[in-house]
């Protein structure tokens, strides 16, 4: 685990990245499904896998969904290099 400065701020912002990516996904859900579409968001997670290649084909290429989860990436790349020093 990360006890190093560098892998602790790596962690969180991997962790943040993914709430936001989670938040999204209930969103959209919920505009295009309305009420079911959060349940469906909230208690069926492995269809977040699926996510962007269903709102890639619904909404287009959204340049703030590939920005964030480019993001949590980096993070999660930070907090590997933390634990190599």
């Amino acid at each position: 685990m990360a006890t190093t400065t560098l892998g602790v701020l790596g962690w969180g912002v991997f962790i943040v990245a993914g709430l936001l990516l989670f938040l999204f996904e209930i969103y959209w859900f919920n505009e295009w499904w309305g009420g079911a579409g959060i349940v469906v968001a909230v208690f069926v997670p492995p269809i977040a896998a699926f996510f962007p290649f269903i709102f890639l084909a619904l909404e287009g290429l959204s340049l703030v969904y590939l920005g964030v989860w480019a993001v949590g990436l980096a993070g999660v790349g930070l907090a590997a290099w933390a634990g190599y020093e």
